[in-house]
């Protein structure tokens, strides 16, 4: 293993807080495809707020999650127990039992 002082990848892995290893492995194309799912054409209306927007922050008991589109279970199987909300333009896919964000999709 290369340290993460000579290595920029291993640099950016070191860097994702551990909730965000969850979606490590997902490409842009798969995230394309989520965002595009979740909001079509559309800008995105009410959601949370945009400081939430960032992996591991708990959101409020308040803050409406809802479930990912077949579409994108359908594609992708893991996703099936994750919720999503939005804030601003980006989606946030949370962890319903803890309500913590585990991917931000901008």
């Amino acid at each position: 293993m290369v340290p993460a002082k000579y290595s920029a990848k291993n640099d950016a892995a070191d860097k994702i807080p551990v909730w965000g290893y969850t979606f490590k492995d997902l490409g842009d194309d798969q995230r394309s495809a989520i965002r595009r799912s979740v909001l079509g054409d559309r800008h995105p209306t009410g959601g949370t707020d945009e400081l939430n927007a960032k992996i591991g922050v708990e959101l409020p008991v308040t803050a409406e999650l809802k479930p990912l589109p077949g579409e994108v279970t359908e594609q992708m199987p893991r996703m099936r127990p994750y919720r999503y909300t939005t804030a601003g333009d980006k989606v946030l896919l949370v962890e319903p039992a803890t309500r913590a964000v585990v991917l931000v999709i901008p």
